[in-house]
């Protein structure tokens, strides 16, 4: 009885937010109820912590990107388990309850939240053997058929988004990887216009999701 989901995940700059809005616009006129979210980066729980941590126990550094926060190395399996308990009710909420009346849209998804998090703590590709990021992977897995990937090469991505390319350049090769491990359906928009790249959306989504 759910109303379809589409996920879209990539870089900064690859034109998720284009494809999710114009996606939007097209279903609306068909007669869909259509709302668009987003998952990325740290949620409820694990936001909490990481502003006691950083705010309370001044552990800042360069970890997490944006939040100045380190991660102490003994925490951070700990912490993976954290990320993934506070993603669990905006899957619940997003995916499940919204599409009682709604066609979901999700510019950004379970593969944004991971590669966010690995490429924002000690360890990078070391992380990927934490039995803490089995449980990411069995999500992903679990909605690869509704994902979408968006990618451009690095140059392309870098001169769209200036002032994201510290985290274009440490997420690309980990997006790279997770879409040729999960085969998900890819549109290079460096090689395509935007009409041009949302005509081959169209024609992705008229395969089974």
């Amino acid at each position: 009885m759910l109303k379809p989901l589409v996920l879209f995940t990539g870089p900064d700059g690859a034109g998720k937010t284009t494809m999710a809005l114009m996606l939007k616009k097209y279903l609306e006129r068909k007669g869909y109820k259509v709302k668009v979210v987003r998952i990325r980066g740290t949620h409820t729980f694990a936001y909490i912590l990481m502003l006691f941590l950083r705010d309370v126990l001044n552990l800042r550094g360069t970890d997490l990107h944006y939040y100045n926060v380190r991660i102490p190395r003994k925490l951070v399996p700990l912490w993976i388990y954290i990320e993934f308990i506070s993603l669990i009710p905006l899957i619940f909420g997003y995916y499940y309850v919204l599409r009682v009346m709604y066609f979901v849209i999700s510019e950004r998804s379970i593969i944004d939240v991971l590669v966010w998090l690995i490429s924002g703590i000690e360890g990078g590709f070391s992380s990927l053997k934490s039995s803490g990021i089995k449980l990411y992977l069995a999500l992903i897995g679990k909605y690869s058929r509704r994902t979408i990937y968006m990618t451009a090469d690095l140059r392309t991505l870098r001169n769209r988004k200036p002032d994201e390319e510290f985290l274009i350049y440490s997420m690309l090769s980990y997006y790279n990887v997770l879409a040729k491990v999960f085969l998900l359906k890819t549109i290079n928009t460096a090689s395509s216009s935007t009409i041009a790249s949302f005509k081959i959306l169209l024609e992705l989504l008229k395969e089974p999701l």
